[in-house]
């Protein structure tokens, strides 16, 4: 009866382990899809290397959906940064396929959000930042704006019920940009994060703006993973410390941002910092991919190319 017994258990135990083998050490069917795309990139790198930009370094933008940290110390560079974040991936769903239009960006934008506004239409009516903020227009730039507010339209929603004297959020599905301005809790954010369709882009204009995170480092985890698992690529704008402006030779280091950001170290897929130079504005971008940071002129390209 024992040697049954016995004998049962080693059966049971050899089972186990080649079950675990096969898990552990065998190629899965997603290993093997990650390796044909990763081939399949390499091949057209290789043959054309027009067909793919993010084989290097870039800023702002991540290659794979999860979080993005865009942060200064002057709220003008990162809101300068958001604003063609946004610009761009209008532009770029703008000529999307029918089964893909339902992609957008959804902004969460400060109490004022006016001067992002203008820096939006200034970018895609192809008309100086200066223009729109001073009101100069000339001749020429009238139908540029007209052309802007076309292509920026989007509808929050409409509804009946209030929640703390506003309407809550629920943006119209088929708005290539969805809007809402002020603070927005922790819980709604992750979960209009979670259902946007794969491929969306979802900016938040500052940090601060996220309410009810009592822990600063579970939240940006919380954010990161969400928006990795649905597909989205979340961007959030934030600021710095003093630090840097009193160094001599003004370099930047990730221990510069705002205590609140400081876990954002462990769990951003990229952390762009933009700063005043005696040269001109800069970027140091830190790409988990290298050990070292990119830094460079702040000079982001045109929305339309």
């Amino acid at each position: 009866m024992v040697g049954a017994i016995w004998v049962s258990l080693n059966r049971l135990a050899m089972q186990y382990y080649e079950f675990m083998y096969i898990r552990l050490f065998m190629p899965s069917k997603q290993f093997e899809c990650l390796m044909v795309l990763e081939i399949e990139r390499v091949d057209a790198l290789f043959n054309d290397p027009s067909t793919n930009k993010r084989c290097r370094v870039e800023y702002p933008e991540i290659e794979f959906p999860g979080l993005a940290i865009v942060a200064s110390r002057a709220v003008a560079l990162r809101r300068e940064i958001l604003a063609w974040l946004i610009a761009r991936t209008v532009m770029s769903n703008s000529s999307l396929s029918q089964s893909q239009e339902r992609m957008s960006v959804l902004v969460v934008a400060n109490h004022n959000p006016a001067v992002l506004l203008r820096q939006l239409l200034a970018l895609v009516g192809k008309i100086e930042f200066s223009t729109v903020d001073q009101v100069a227009f000339e001749d020429d730039d009238w139908p540029r704006l007209t052309s802007a507010v076309n292509l920026l339209e989007g509808h929050e929603g409409i509804a009946d019920e209030v929640i703390d004297g506003e309407p809550p959020f629920f943006p119209d599905s088929e708005a290539r940009l969805k809007w809402r301005n002020g603070p927005i809790g922790l819980g709604e954010l992750l979960k209009l994060i979670n259902t946007q369709v794969a491929g969306t882009s979802v900016v938040v204009e500052n940090y601060h703006l996220i309410t009810d995170t009592r822990n600063h480092a579970e939240a940006l985890r919380d954010l990161r993973n969400i928006a990795a698992e649905a597909g989205v690529y979340l961007y959030i704008g934030g600021g710095m410390t003093h630090w840097h402006e009193v160094r001599e030779r003004r370099t930047v280091y990730l221990s510069d941002l705002a205590e609140s950001l400081s876990e954002a170290v462990n769990v951003a897929d990229l952390i762009t910092i933009a700063y005043p130079d005696f040269s001109g504005d800069q970027v140091c971008v830190f790409d988990p991919r290298y050990s070292a940071p990119h830094k460079e002129p702040l000079s982001l390209p045109s929305v339309w190319s």
